[in-house]
């Protein structure tokens, strides 16, 4: 979050070689997009010096330490060292933050450890919208997950991107995005003057053509074990998705290049919906 006052970093390290470790040194560059001189140090196994050199890399130096090694001693053998420090004041929403260290037995090469990174975010930037696809069919925008309401009441097992609406009235999205953030969509009023045919042309893609993904939406809540055919030119099918909601998305990545056919497939092999889309590199 974006009001994080401190990150809290772990650095652990081990002697995996054949003798006694004298001295171990970690080197830790720290990030431009942190107070340097906030750095404190929260816990550690043996007792150590620290310094943070004018380009901003602490160095954690456990002198005379006689870290013996693994094979003598497993447990022994191993150490940690724990630090806060605080994100530049102000860091604006985005901001990514990495760290990697670097732990130097004696004279050996350094051991690189895995990196971290940490971006912030700002929940009051989030932001989801309502995109009306004909038909009655509402979707929403990208997110894991989705809750509908319809006068500012919750619809019950309106969870799915697309919402295939029955009545008139103001319809708003709660939709909790990658990183947990619940933007809900400013308020679309819809007014239903009949009732959508169900026709056999009546799957919907969006957006079509796609490069990327895309989105299948059915009128209506496909039967137990429907499945979704992507058809190509050739009449191959080169795709066979389970429908277990009105909401499928179809990724580019497992497509080639051209117009597909889209049929849906009940357990009984009747053909209940066809449309089309076209996948673009």
């Amino acid at each position: 979050p974006i009001d994080t006052e401190r990150l809290i970093y772990t650095i652990r390290f081990q002697n995996t070689g054949n003798d006694t470790a004298t001295t171990v040194v970690i080197h830790d560059q720290l990030s431009p997009q942190l107070d340097h001189g906030s750095l404190q140090v929260l816990g550690w196994t043996h007792p150590f010096t620290l310094s943070v050199e004018a380009g901003g890399e602490a160095l954690f130096t456990f002198n005379n330490i006689m870290l013996p090694d693994s094979g003598a001693d497993q447990l022994g053998s191993q150490g940690h060292l724990i630090f806060s420090i605080a994100p530049l004041p102000a860091s604006p929403a985005g901001t990514v933050i990495e760290n990697t260290a670097r732990i130097v037995f004696d004279l050996n090469e350094p051991v690189i450890t895995n990196s971290t990174l940490n971006t912030l975010f700002d929940c009051l930037l989030a932001s989801t919208s309502i995109a009306d696809l004909g038909d009655n069919t509402l979707l929403a925008g990208p997110g894991l997950h989705y809750q509908w309401a319809l006068d500012g009441v919750d619809l019950p097992g309106a969870d799915q991107q697309a919402l295939v609406a029955t009545e008139s009235g103001s319809y708003t999205v709660t939709v909790t995005d990658s990183i947990g953030c619940t933007p809900t969509s400013a308020p679309y009023a819809l007014i239903i003057t009949a009732v959508a045919a169900l026709n056999a042309s009546s799957i919907i893609t969006h957006p079509d053509p796609f490069t990327h993904t895309t989105t299948v939406v059915l009128p209506t809540d496909p039967a137990d074990g429907t499945v979704l055919q992507v058809i190509d030119a050739q009449g191959r099918c080169v795709m066979l998705v389970p429908a277990n909601s009105r909401s499928i998305t179809l990724h580019g990545d497992e497509l080639g290049t051209g117009v597909f056919t889209l049929r849906c497939i009940t357990k009984d092999g009747s053909i209940y919906r066809v449309g089309r889309v076209v996948h673009l590199r």
